[in-house]
């Protein structure tokens, strides 16, 4: 994984001044605290639907960080990067719920009216960092196209450029002792209903939970309707 990091830092990244491109948008606990307190209470009883899993190893995912090199790394170049530091990735991964109940709608629009986006764009997910788990130094750079995967034709249509969408990550309960979150070199800080937003094309990013409690993470993506 590191020698995709390290392409990326010399062929993708697009501005160095990290410190001056991550935002705290505000907080949205007044607003939200109780539709946490239930999508908390679904996940922890099953209610909710949830899945483990280590997105970098996702087909898809494969497919849509090659397409962002334009040709210069391939697939399997991919997947061979991916086993440098196989030990790294014993615990890559979360749990993702998608659907939020009584909540979904109310969620959806929320969010979507706060950060000003076209509705038909915005994805939320949210996404469960329990006691061991991680995702290591990343930066988002994808490139949405139409192209096959095992002969189905995958469509992405929501993103017309790398640049199109932003990214908000809201966080559902308070920070604990072991849970941390990183852009560069710097961590946050954070209470319950704190969101952040990045300059998710140049900021390499990583999220950890060394504690002793699930760590909830809301991340949204979606095109604002004006610049």
């Amino acid at each position: 994984m590191k020698k995709w990091v390290d392409y990326q830092l010399k062929h993708q990244l697009k501005n160095w001044d990290w410190a001056n491109r991550i935002w705290h948008k505000g907080n949205l606990s007044d607003e939200l605290s109780e539709a946490f307190g239930r999508i908390k209470k679904g996940y922890l009883d099953g209610t909710l639907k949830s899945w483990y899993e280590n997105v970098f190893l996702n087909k898809d995912y494969i497919a849509r960080t090659a397409a962002s090199t334009g040709g210069d790394v391939s697939e399997n170049d991919f997947r061979t990067w991916l086993l440098e530091y196989p030990k790294l990735m014993v615990n890559h991964g979360h749990h993702y719920i998608k659907e939020f109940g009584e909540d979904h709608e109310f969620i959806y629009n929320t969010v979507t009216e706060k950060f000003n986006l076209k509705p038909e764009t915005v994805a939320i997910r949210i996404q469960v960092e329990e006691p061991g788990e991680y995702f290591v130094v990343h930066m988002d750079r994808h490139r949405y196209k139409v192209w096959n995967v095992d002969d189905e034709e995958v469509i992405y249509e929501k993103v017309r450029d790398q640049h199109a969408q932003d990214i908000f990550i809201m966080f559902m309960d308070d920070q604990q002792m072991g849970q941390m979150f990183n852009f560069g070199t710097m961590a946050i800080n954070w209470k319950q209903g704190d969101v952040f937003s990045w300059e998710h094309q140049s900021i390499p990013h990583c999220t950890a939970n060394v504690g002793y409690h699930a760590n909830f993470i809301m991340v949204i993506t979606g095109e604002p309707k004006e610049r």
